[in-house]
């Protein structure tokens, strides 16, 4: 799964933290809209997921600060329906550990 450049962007802040502060590790949480199947669903929120974990390791930081789970369309931030809703949806979380 590519990144969007406006993505690697924030997440090179992201980089400059962990750098700074080696003790810190990081939750990555994928999600993925209602539409679909579960189990796509599931594995799109797992791509999302293990892809922001490798632009992080490629940019140096060790894959053993950083923790991954997926929950597909279980954990929606938005229930609207709309198609900004679903977008919304379609995300990774970061909870700093």
């Amino acid at each position: 799964m590519d990144l969007q450049s406006w993505v690697q962007t924030h997440l090179l802040e992201v980089v400059v933290v962990m750098r700074r502060r080696p003790q810190l590790r990081v939750l990555l949480r994928g999600h993925a809209d209602e539409r679909g199947d579960e189990q796509e669903n599931l594995r799109l929120s797992q791509g999302r997921a293990e892809a922001v974990a490798a632009f992080l390791v490629d940019q140096g930081i060790a894959r053993e600060r950083i923790d991954v789970e997926w929950v597909g369309e279980a954990m929606p931030a938005d229930t609207s329906g709309s198609p900004a809703a679903r977008a919304r949806n379609r995300r990774v979380e970061m909870v700093w550990r």
